[in-house]
């Protein structure tokens, strides 16, 4: 079977868990006091969507990485591991926004042990680009999927 098909079905059974996942865990996000929700804006609007990234990994086959934002200012965040039987999946939610800067969004994430982090996110042609080596030392670039 052609490799390049393997890892689209791998990217699809990602995407389908992360949003079964995360109907599960909206209620959470949800129940922060109303004078922190986020309104929703034509920004939230036009970054809305689903972005995936392939990373490599020493000695592993990579990892592939899934980061939906919901046009509510919700957002979902998922890392698989490709090469580690079974696979490995983390998934963190939060909140995402426009920053203070221009062109930047941020994200607010909350992990599955309660860790909390921020992570800028520089806006592009259908893209989003974390430059900072938290993902690798080639940074992080998300491309949005169909559109």
């Amino acid at each position: 079977m052609d490799p390049r098909r393997n890892t689209r079905v791998i990217n699809l059974a990602v995407i389908l868990l992360v949003a079964v996942s995360w109907m599960g865990c909206k209620s959470l996000i949800q129940s922060e006091p109303p004078e922190k929700k986020f309104k929703k804006t034509d920004y939230l609007n036009e970054f809305a969507g689903i972005y995936t990234a392939s990373l490599p990994q020493a000695s592993e086959m990579g990892r592939t990485v899934t980061l939906i934002l919901y046009p509510d200012g919700t957002c979902l965040f998922a890392q698989k591991d490709l090469g580690r039987p079974p696979a490995t999946v983390t998934v963190q939610y939060g909140r995402w926004d426009h920053s203070d800067f221009p062109d930047r969004i941020d994200l607010r994430l909350t992990g599955s042990t309660g860790g909390k982090r921020r992570v800028p996110l520089e806006t592009g042609e259908n893209r989003l680009v974390h430059s900072g080596d938290t993902f690798g030392k080639d940074g992080l670039t998300l491309v949005r999927q169909g559109g």
